[in-house]
């Protein structure tokens, strides 16, 4: 009797599925190309809290963010104030200048994500001309903002460059 197997009796208690697997999150892209997407996600972030800044100003809530694009903010109110007179064209013309400006933001993310020099360069170009308006308007908080912003995409910029000087040097192209 000692030979024999032990049978174990399963209730519907005791029975349970084996616990299924959670899906692991996408795990971070290593090394100086994933610096660099990091960094150029950062155009995502300029261009969405820019049309968020479109969206509450034209719905009349009077809100805006310092945190969105100077330009958008000025040509959105234009673009009321044209809209308020009874001129469409103009308007309309501004609400579209509005959009492409902040679209070329997510254009300069999709471009710098793969990661290439220009995007960087014409992105910051642009977000630094734009610092202009919180400069003259003395608005502190946007100020800072564009220059963490602007610090930022240079991260990306500097990693993308020394990944280009290390390719170059051992003939490496980059993973991805």
């Amino acid at each position: 009797m000692a030979d024999e197997p032990a049978i174990s009796i399963h209730t519907k208690e005791t029975m349970t599925a084996p616990p299924s697997p959670e899906p692991a999150p996408p795990a971070p892209v290593p090394g100086p190309v994933g610096a660099i997407r990091r960094s150029a996600s950062w155009f995502y972030w300029i261009a969405g809290l820019s049309l968020i800044n479109v969206l509450t100003m034209a719905s009349g809530s009077g809100y805006s963010m310092v945190l969105g694009t100077g330009i958008s903010q000025i040509t959105q109110r234009l673009a009321q104030t044209y809209w308020e007179t009874g001129a469409a064209a103009p308007a309309l013309a501004l609400y579209t200048f509005t959009l492409l400006f902040i679209a070329s933001f997510v254009f300069f993310g999709r471009k710098a994500s793969q990661p290439m020099v220009w995007p960087f360069i014409a992105g910051m170009v642009l977000y630094g001309i734009d610092s202009i308006v919180f400069i003259f308007s003395a608005d502190y908080v946007g100020i800072g903002f564009h220059a963490f912003v602007l610090y930022m995409l240079y991260r990306g910029l500097a990693a993308l460059l020394r990944l280009n000087r290390t390719q170059a040097a051992t003939g490496v192209s980059s993973p991805e």
